[in-house]
This record gives structure tokens, sequence and C-alpha cells, in this order.
């Protein structure tokens, strides 16, 4: 996955039904700051990422994101829960599971860990 991929909605090119969820990703994207590698404001993200899943809930980027932006936030339960939802829409991404594992490591889930590594 490159550095442009990380930053795009995943799954589903945008239909009629759903052109409205990466204009919230894309503004939720607006706040990540390479400085910190992360969001400047990640409650501000979370709540433009759940616009966009709920307009567009088979993207895994969404989830992944928003994952992120719940671990900036210490919240690591939901955010290994969105980890876990953008796997099982892309169960390919190495990229996923390397996030949930470091969730998992960041809680002390160490064998959770181990098993996505």
């Amino acid at each position: 996955m490159g550095l442009l991929d990380f930053f795009t909605p995943h799954n589903n090119s945008p239909t009629n039904e759903n052109k409205s969820d990466s204009r919230y990703f894309l503004d939720a994207q607006k706040l990540w700051d390479y400085r910190i590698g992360g969001y400047s404001n990640p409650s501000k993200a979370i709540e433009l990422l759940n616009k966009a899943i709920s307009l567009n809930p088979k993207d895994d980027g969404h989830y992944s994101h928003r994952g992120l932006a719940y671990a900036q936030l210490q919240k690591y339960d939901l955010s290994i829960q969105d980890y876990t939802k953008a796997i099982d829409l892309n169960p390919g991404s190495i990229f996923y599971l390397i996030s949930r594992g470091r969730a998992y490591a960041d809680i002390k889930k160490y064998q959770n860990d181990l098993d996505d590594f």
C-alpha cells in the first residue's frame, strides 16, 4: 500500500449513493498532521469518519482511519473494533493487522498482538 493509498477510500468507488462519504473522509484527512503522525484533532476526525461510515459502511479505509483516531485518544477497545471491521472488509491488508496488533500491545493483550504479527 503506497502513501497515497493510505489517504484515499479503499473499497468501492463512489456511486450516487456514497459520493458524499468521500467528502467527509477527505475532510478528516485535512486534520492529518505529519509532524505527529496522527490527527491534529482526533475527536473531530472521528466525527467526520462517523458520517463517512454511515454513508458508506463497506469502505475499510474509513474504519481504519477512525481506529487510528480512537487509538490517539487511548480508546483502544474502539480502535480494535474498527481495525477488526477493516480486516473483515479487506482481509488482505497487512497494515490493518499491524495497526490492530499495536492497539492490542497498548492494552497489554500480548497474545492477541502476537497473533496479528
